[in-house]
């Protein structure tokens, strides 16, 4: 049993993530609540991480769905200028298709997390699917930038209790935010800055996308032209000048993390 002053968010140690440890870690449902069971602080692990409890004026900057050959290099170029830093949610098959953009994110001082290897509705898949798919996505990012990532988000914010455990059982933190763009409407950089300034508080985490998967039904003719980012490129600017000048310093997760305590929230699909 581990001992009742133990750190919950250091209970559960990353695993090797290799196919046969995440079959063993599954076999049996009863493993995955026992050892949750185990941390003694079952009420914070039960809640997703959406920022941290701080009055210093520092913010994250996320991206999830890439990373992509054309708009991805812009939006580092952008954080790049402002001296910003940001932490990237990377889908594996996209990391297979791009290592070097990978490496580049990595190489310039950003973040990256698990967004699986293809993007399925989390929410719909079996513990073992969800445990896949992140081992697949942990194997691409490793083979591109040498970094093994602790942080996870599920593709469209959505999880079921069980989704939430397993990436908990396997070493992940679970990530969503606490302001979004909705970069995925496909309004104007202008009405997403509207959008987002007022609701970006100390501690908090913002939600853009680098690239953008489609549905989970399938590509659109409305999803196929939200593949243009450019929007989300100039709302970087929109975002980041004038809560600079208000005194924010843009951060990686990790590096928010450490600052504070995890602020918490239930964030289940259904």
């Amino acid at each position: 049993m581990v001992s009742s002053h133990r750190d919950p968010d250091k209970a559960l140690q990353p695993s090797s993530h290799t196919g046969e440890s995440t079959r063993a870690s599954l076999r049996w449902p009863g493993t995955l609540y026992r050892r949750l069971l185990q941390s003694h602080k079952v009420e914070s692990l039960f809640r997703t991480v959406v920022g941290i409890e701080t009055s210093e004026r520092v913010a994250a900057l996320t991206f999830d769905d890439g990373p992509d050959p054309e708009w991805t290099p812009r939006i580092l170029e952008t954080l790049g200028r402002h001296a910003a830093k940001a932490t990237f949610f990377l889908i594996g098959r996209n990391v297979d298709a791009a290592p070097d953009i990978a490496r580049r994110i990595v190489n310039e001082g950003h973040a990256v997390g698990n967004h699986t290897f293809s993007h399925p509705l989390l929410a719909d898949c079996s513990p073992l699917k969800v445990a896949m798919e992140l081992a697949a996505c942990q194997r691409s990012i490793a083979r591109a930038t040498g970094q093994s990532p602790s942080l996870m988000r599920p593709p469209f914010g959505a999880q079921r209790v069980d989704t939430y455990v397993t990436a908990r059982v396997l070493g992940y933190d679970v990530v969503h935010w606490s302001a979004s763009t909705d970069d995925w409407l496909g309004d104007s950089a202008d009405t997403m800055a509207r959008r987002v300034l007022p609701a970006t508080a100390p501690g908090g985490i913002l939600l853009l996308h680098d690239k953008l998967e489609p549905p989970p039904t399938g590509p659109t003719p409305e999803s196929d032209a939200l593949a243009d980012r450019s929007a989300t490129v100039e709302v970087l600017n929109l975002i980041i000048r004038p809560l600079q000048q208000d005194g924010y310093r843009f951060v990686t997760i990790p590096e928010l993390l450490a600052k504070g305590k995890k602020r918490r929230q239930k964030w289940f699909w259904k």
